[in-house]
């Protein structure tokens, strides 16, 4: 963790003095604040806050050793609805080829578990994931319209969960840790409104697609 800290603020600094003693060529042809809306897959956030049931069995059975479950219905889930994962993010360029910014990520698990006789509604299990999250972003190809790039998020998830159920009241529960998101290789297409789609691999999630709009400075366009 620290070697990543150092070598981002080495980043920054040769960053900054390399934007200071280039010509303004690149800033009156690129936009340097950029708004983005992007949704991703939610397997790595259903994986993390085990909406994946791999090895539990969708059938819910009492448990013989407790008798308040005793008495309980017969229950099998229902379908497990996922909102997907949406980014928004800002970013700000520093120089031609180096992104700051950071972005927030919603993603939403909804299901209800059903009684096998009656098959009524007999609890819902509702799971709230989200991200605040620093990135920094790298590109290796800058054309007017097309721009290749890599990237690194470092930040926070956030789990809020509420498990209602209609005979035995309300039940919520909270959990925050570290998350990451590396981008492998991230494209972007178009001049101020443009299409985007990343790779990579984190709680963002593996594939995301979306669009954004790079704001120029005033001065930039005025000496264009």
């Amino acid at each position: 963790m620290k070697k990543i800290i150092l070598l981002s603020i080495f980043l920054l600094m040769c960053c900054v003095s390399f934007s200071q003693s280039d010509s303004t060529s690149w800033k009156q042809q690129f936009g340097r604040h950029e708004l983005q809306l992007t949704v991703s897959d939610p397997l790595m956030a259903a994986w993390v806050t085990d909406r994946i049931p791999f090895f539990i069995s969708c059938y819910r059975e009492p448990d013989p050793t407790n008798p308040y479950t005793w008495f309980e219905a017969d229950t099998y889930k229902g379908w497990l609805v996922s909102t997907g994962t949406w980014s928004l993010s800002y970013s700000y360029r520093l120089c031609k080829w180096f992104w700051l910014g950071g972005y927030f990520s919603y993603t939403g698990f909804y299901q209800n578990v059903y009684d096998r006789l009656s098959g009524k509604v007999v609890e819902r299990d509702n799971l709230h994931y989200m991200l605040l999250m620093a990135s920094m972003r790298f590109s290796w190809l800058n054309k007017s319209i097309v721009t290749l790039y890599s990237g690194l998020d470092l930040g926070m998830s956030l789990e809020g969960s509420d498990f209602r159920k209609n005979q035995y009241g309300f039940y919520d529960d909270s959990a925050a840790s570290i998350a990451l998101q590396l981008t492998a290789v991230g494209v972007q297409v178009g001049k101020n409104w443009y299409g985007c789609t990343e790779f990579g691999l984190g709680m963002k999630g593996f594939v995301s697609m979306g669009f954004g709009y790079h704001f120029k400075n005033k001065k930039s366009s005025i000496k264009k």
